[in-house]
């Protein structure tokens, strides 16, 4: 009977320690090729020379593209943001656009044969507006000097009235909105002067002599006709006043017409008020 043959190296290994080199084995080669073609394989070819490198058919999926010089620079030179894929057709064209979006030299100053008939364009155009405001002024103070003459008052609204529809040519639209603009701005004025006058025109008496007083420089305009009554304002020299009575006291009762009393009415001393001399026709 013949001698069975003796066992081998690999037969004398356990099963189970075969089956978990089978696998390691496995494993290891899987992660090995893996990391091959995740880049492994530049990695190795980049560390042997350029020879050994050709002779085993370079990089697999490697393609040398020949390089060639950046006229602008390099990357680093050229102005942040600045796109590498530029058309070079198009760079003359941006800088002539950048010449046409600059903005234009300041025009020549007009000639003065220019300016002079624009002066004078302004001139005519407010001519008419200036002279119905010298109209109004008139009309107002005859007015302030006959406060009483009911046609005196009639006569400066009918004034200033004119002088809010006076007529107004311009050569130009600016300068016509100019002068309506103007004419709006001194009727304002003239209409509020016309009604102060119109109320200061009521006036009868004004302030004098409290500055002769160093602990009171003003007159008291008080609640009854009595230095104990309650303080109602108080009037400083030149404030006007109409007395509406005189009660042969010394004492009177007034409305005030002007200063900080204005529009309120009460009692003070005679003593402090002047009458006032208007002119007459």
């Amino acid at each position: 009977m013949p001698t069975p043959p003796e066992p081998g190296f690999f037969d004398k290994i356990p099963l189970w320690l075969r089956i978990v080199v089978i696998v390691l084995g496995t494993f290891v080669v899987g992660v090995v090729g893996l990391w091959l073609m995740s880049g492994g394989w530049k990695r190795i070819s980049a560390m042997l020379p350029p020879s050994v490198v050709q002779a085993i058919g370079g990089t697999p999926g490697e393609k040398v593209v020949p390089q060639t010089a950046d006229p602008e620079g390099a990357p680093w030179e050229k102005h942040a943001g600045a796109a590498d894929d530029v058309d070079k057709d198009e760079q003359p064209k941006k800088k002539a656009a950048k010449v046409e979006d600059e903005p234009e030299a300041d025009a020549p100053p007009a000639p003065k044969a220019d300016r002079a008939k624009e002066e004078a364009d302004a001139a005519a155009a407010m001519a008419p507006i200036k002279a119905r405001a010298a109209e109004a002024d008139a009309a107002i103070e005859k007015m302030r000097d006959h406060p009483d003459d009911q046609q005196a008052y009639l006569d400066a609204n009918k004034a200033v009235e004119a002088l809010a529809g006076a007529v107004v040519r311009a050569e130009t639209d600016a300068l016509r909105t100019s002068a309506l603009e103007f004419r709006t701005e001194v009727t304002a004025q003239k209409r509020k002067d016309l009604e102060e006058a119109r109320r200061l025109g009521r006036a009868t008496h004004s302030v004098q002599g409290t500055g002769e007083d160093a602990s009171a420089p003003y007159l008291v305009l008080r609640e009854a006709a009595n230095s104990g009554a309650a303080d109602v304002a108080h009037m400083q020299d030149g404030d006007l006043v109409r007395v509406q009575i005189d009660l042969d006291t010394g004492w009177v009762k007034v409305e005030a017409l002007s200063g900080e009393a204005m529009g309120k009415s009460g009692y003070a001393k005679s003593h402090f008020l002047a009458p006032i001399k208007r002119g007459h026709k």
